[in-house]
């Protein structure tokens, strides 16, 4: 993986170190910051112009060699342009120090730090993973870091695609009414920074991309972990051939009906079928396919897009056996199709008569082994 981004860079651009020593990813900065940092070289640019013409028009005025006093006029306003902006500037750091932020330490681990409040989000001493999920056009991000006790969200908006192309070309497409960003507080206003942040949990723990730690409705594990995935009480080596189908099914009565998306996973003589509610938008549209400008102007981003639009296709079918079901969250349904998608394929073999999955279903198998972690 590239390495991320130097720290030197202006605070609120991207992630830094603070005088402490915490690496700190700001959420966001106050409105007029934004706006004068923007607008910095424009307002001393526009001043010394001014300063220049008065210069001029004074030396019109009196009759007096024009050049000299044009340039006198002209620095006079360079030099009230930068002061101006050295007092702006020490007034700003003081509304950046109390702006919503990041911090990630040792002792601390990851931070919300809000004004005066420090909320923990994760600590570091737990074994994580990370998912990257996103919008099919890519303007919306999401960085999932799941662990045993929950799943942490956090969004950002409009990366550029300048920065972190091998991160922007993990992520996985989901439809973007399924993308929790409803909590504007754990959401950067630059998806740059929340990569950069990425960057500095995966370097910590080594691995952590290849990590998802989730439960199905039973609270029973269904986790990737060590090139393995557990679900249902069942073990799959994703280095070893296995097969998997994609496919849809409904259930219901005439009063109502669900749709539901689902994955059927054989590796030898087990099987379980992971099941989720259907998304209820489209994934991506054919004129998102023809864009060329930001992250999906990058090719590893469309080799994703088509590798995830490839995996959502699925015949409908009739429902699967209870027994053999394992209910997820929908959100994280295409992560674990391309955690299946990257092991090997089995070859095509005999169905044996009996699964060794149990027919009264996955009930038997969580009382068998009451310790899921």
């Amino acid at each position: 993986m590239g390495t991320s981004s130097s720290s030197s860079a202006s605070p609120g651009s991207q992630g830094h170190e603070d005088e402490s020593g915490r690496k700190v990813f700001r959420l966001r900065l106050p409105p007029t910051v934004a706006r004068a940092r923007a607008s910095a070289a424009r307002f001393v640019g526009l001043t010394t112009l001014l300063g220049a013409a008065a210069g001029l028009g004074l030396a019109w005025m009196v009759r007096v060699r024009i050049a000299p006093l044009v340039v006198a006029c002209g620095l006079l306003a360079l030099v009230a342009a930068v002061l101006q902006l050295r007092s702006e500037r020490r007034l700003f750091a003081r509304l950046a120090a109390i702006a919503p932020r990041m911090e990630m330490d040792d002792a601390e681990g990851l931070v919300l730090v809000s004004e005066s409040t420090r909320a923990p989000v994760l600590g570091l001493d737990v074994r994580y993973g990370l998912s990257l999920l996103s919008s099919p056009a890519r303007d919306l991000i999401v960085l999932a870091v799941t662990h045993r006790d929950g799943v942490e969200y956090l969004g950002g908006r409009g990366p550029t695609g300048s920065r972190h192309a091998d991160l922007l070309a993990h992520t996985i497409t989901i439809p973007e009414s399924d993308l929790p960003l409803l909590d504007d507080t754990r959401t950067f206003d630059e998806a740059d920074v929340l990569l950069d942040l990425c960057r500095a949990l995966d370097e910590r723990a080594p691995g952590s991309l290849e990590r998802v730690f989730l439960s199905d409705v039973g609270m029973a594990d269904v986790v990737v972990d060590d090139q393995h995935l557990r679900a249902g009480q069942l073990d799959f080596d994703l280095r070893a051939p296995l097969r998997f189908r994609t496919f849809a099914f409904q259930e219901g009565t005439m009063l109502g009906a669900h749709g539901f998306q689902a994955t059927q996973v054989r590796q030898g003589e087990h099987e379980v079928v992971l099941v989720a509610l259907a998304s209820a938008s489209e994934l991506a549209s054919a004129a998102l396919l023809e864009r060329r400008d930001g992250p999906m102007a990058l090719d590893g981003v469309r080799r994703a897009l088509g590798r995830d639009l490839r995996l959502a296709q699925g015949l409908v079918e009739m429902p699967p056996p209870r027994g053999q079901r394992v209910a997820i969250d929908r959100l994280f349904m295409p992560r674990l199709r391309v955690a299946l998608d990257r092991a090997p394929i089995a070859l095509e073999a005999v169905v044996p008569e009996r699964l060794a999955t149990p027919l009264d279903g996955m009930d038997r198998l969580r009382s068998s082994s009451p310790d899921v972690r």
